[in-house]
């Protein structure tokens, strides 16, 4: 009964303290940046998934005048009330063409604490106008000071910057930003970052084990660690601790009830790009441990394979106990931290 009780207190705290229980230390996207400083604060950041894909942009000087040409079009013709301080601008893989503004008050109203950090931290002007090139999956973020800076972003050339990172050449596979500023002979290379974050991440989830024949439910805690990406292959380590309860339901009631716990670690490596919900696949070893005998030893090796997909983890693990017997455990678990 003590086993129980110490089984439902876990569970409480499951449901209870959910934000307390996870902790990301990670405060990097996936993509890559070119970052361009103009002058003073005014900056361009050019994002995309890899910075060898984006030496060989070739739309950035194009789409930007359109933008420019659209949006003075819309000044002048007074389609905003006031200067907006946030501009999206959609650009269709037919080549449609469309411009969403969010007045002052509407912007203000929507707070974004990471977004509000990374603004403080480089420094960012007041206005935001984004072009989303869908086709090519890039977006270019001009970020600039007030409307007498149009001029400077529109005659400003990127195709430049996209060359100097072009001739970076197999260099540019380290690196995640690389970081220019315009001067009076072109751009200048200044500070690039290279991509060594390691992440530390733990949740905690609940489902429901296959142990063997008999199905009982499942409470886990996982602890993840992810490697800096190698630009090939994102990759982490992680540990889970996995408590269950075996019983048989016979005459209305719960009978023979028998706590165990399943600990391993495991190898995982992603297997989808960036800009989909993560999905990791590899190998797990562990052991499996139960306070009654249920045909097993009291603790018993165990390794199969893993499968995360978002916050859903499949696994399929196999002891094998001799004279050509084995278990199978079979567990899907559903994070809820």
């Amino acid at each position: 009964m003590k086993s129980i009780n110490s089984f439902m207190c876990l569970l409480f705290i499951a449901f209870t303290f959910p934000v307390l229980a996870q902790q990301k230390t990670s405060f990097s996207a996936d993509q890559d940046t070119v970052l361009i400083r103009l002058q003073g604060r005014n900056q361009v950041h050019i994002i995309g998934n890899r910075l060898r894909t984006l030496a060989t942009y070739e739309r950035a000087d194009s789409l930007k005048a359109s933008f420019f040409s659209d949006l003075d079009k819309s000044l002048q013709n007074n389609a905003f009330p006031e200067l907006p301080k946030r501009i999206h601008y959609f650009v269709s893989p037919e080549g449609k063409r469309r411009l969403k503004a969010e007045i002052n008050e509407e912007f203000a109203a929507k707070f974004d604490l990471g977004y509000e950090k990374n603004r403080m931290n480089l420094d960012l002007p007041p206005l935001h106008y984004t072009i989303y090139d869908l086709p090519e999956n890039v977006e270019m973020h001009f970020f600039l000071e007030d409307s007498a800076t149009f001029e400077l972003a529109t005659t400003t050339m990127l195709s430049p910057a996209l060359q100097k990172v072009k001739n970076e050449g197999k260099k540019a596979n380290l690196l995640s930003t690389y970081r220019l500023e315009k001067t009076g002979f072109g751009f200048e290379r200044r500070n690039p970052k290279k991509t060594n974050v390691v992440t530390l991440e733990f949740n905690g989830g609940l489902g429901a084990m296959l142990f063997g024949s008999q199905p009982c439910p499942v409470i886990s805690y996982e602890l993840y660690l992810t490697l800096p990406s190698s630009r090939f292959l994102k990759q982490r380590f992680g540990g889970s601790y996995n408590a269950f309860i075996l019983t048989d339901f016979k005459d209305g009631k719960f009978e023979n009830l028998n706590t165990g716990t399943h600990l391993k670690g495991y190898y995982q490596f992603k297997l989808n790009s960036t800009g989909q919900a993560d999905s990791w696949l590899g190998i797990s070893a562990g052991y499996v441990d139960t306070k009654r005998s249920t045909g097993l030893k009291r603790k018993e090796l165990a390794w199969g394979l893993t499968c995360t997909q978002s916050r859903n983890n499949f696994s399929a693990d196999f002891i094998p106990v001799g004279n050509k017997e084995s278990y199978f455990l079979f567990t899907y678990k559903r994070f809820i931290l």
